[in-house]
Parts: C-alpha cells; sequence; structure tokens
C-alpha cells in the first residue's frame, strides 16, 4: 500500500512505502529509546560525587553503554532502506536536515570519544579539576544528543506528520 505525503502535492512525487517506512520508524523508536535510557543513567551517575572511588568506573561504564547505544542509533538510522534514506526516498524537501543528522552522528561520536579517552585519562582516580573536565565534557555530549534528537523527531514529523516519541 502506497500513499502520498499530505505535504507533498507535486506529480512527481515519490509514493511513500508504508511498509518499509513504518519499519524504519518502528526500529528508529527502539534505537532512540535506548539512547535516552543510556544517557538517562550517565547523567545520574555524574550526579554523584566525583571523590567516589567508584565514580571514574560508573561513568566509564555508562559512557560506553552511551557509545554504544549511540553507535547502534546511528547504525540503524544511517543503513539502507532505515529511516534517513527513507526520508530522502520519500520526502525529498527533507534532505538537508537528513545531512545535518548525519554530519551530527560524525560530530557527536567524536566528543563521545574524546570524552571517554578523558576518563580513560584518570586510570582509577581523578582529581577535582579532571572530575570537572569530565562532568563538563560528557554533558555537552549529551546536551548534543538531546538536541540531535530533538531535531531528529522535527524531521520525522516534518516528513511524515509523526511524532517518533520521546523516549
Amino acid at each position: 500500500m502506497s500513499l502520498k505525503s499530505r505535504h507533498d502535492n507535486e506529480e512527481n512525487t515519490p509514493e511513500i512505502d508504508l511498509t518499509t517506512t513504518n519499519e524504519a520508524l518502528d526500529q528508529a523508536r527502539v534505537r532512540r529509546t535506548a539512547l535516552g535510557d543510556a544517557a538517562d543513567l550517565i547523567e545520574e551517575i555524574l550526579a554523584r560525587p566525583g571523590s567516589d572511588p567508584q565514580w571514574t568506573m560508573r561513568v566509564a561504564d555508562s559512557l560506553q553503554g552511551l557509545q554504544y547505544a549511540f553507535a547502534a542509533h546511528v547504525d540503524e538510522v544511517e543503513s539502507e532502506d532505515r529511516l534517513l534514506p527513507r526520508l530522502i526516498h520519500d520526502t525529498p524537501r527533507v534532505a538537508n536536515g537528513v545531512r545535518r543528522m548525519e554530519h551530527e552522528h560524525i560530530s557527536i561520536t567524536a566528543d563521545l570519544e574524546a570524552t571517554s579517552a578523558l576518563v580513560r585519562g584518570c586510570d582509577g582516580e581523578c582529581d577535582a579539576l579532571l572530575v570537572e573536565q569530565i562532568r563538563e565534557a560528557t554533558v555537552d555530549a549529551l546536551r548534543a544528543i538531546s538536541r540531535h534528537r530533538q531535531r531528529g523527531a522535527n524531521l520525522v514529523y516534518e516528513a511524515y506528520n509523526v511524532d517518533i516519541g520521546g523516549g
């Protein structure tokens, strides 16, 4: 079954394959929820005292989980016939927004890796200055992920008039 997006009234607008598009949206929702959960966990851990001997290990573990969740999100939405390629196919007018999302994937991945390198630099215990640097870098990455998720939700809504969810 196919239908045209209500926003695209041009005669040569591609038809939307609802089955493929719905599968792509469903998978993106799953990854979106996992990414949100990973972000919530690291935010909770960051709020704990940095002088706790377990803080560095907990931050490192939760940061690794966040990196994994973000990488899974990127793999899922950028894969052939998944969300970002579907958006361009179904509603070509959002192509610039899709490209922005792809660029953000690269920069957020780099930010997460740089933050992870800071944590590895602790080698067990961190002094107060390094704890603060780790917190700031991680919060900056979380802020970038939050903005990215919001832009993604806006892009999906613009293309399909569907709320992908806050998960």
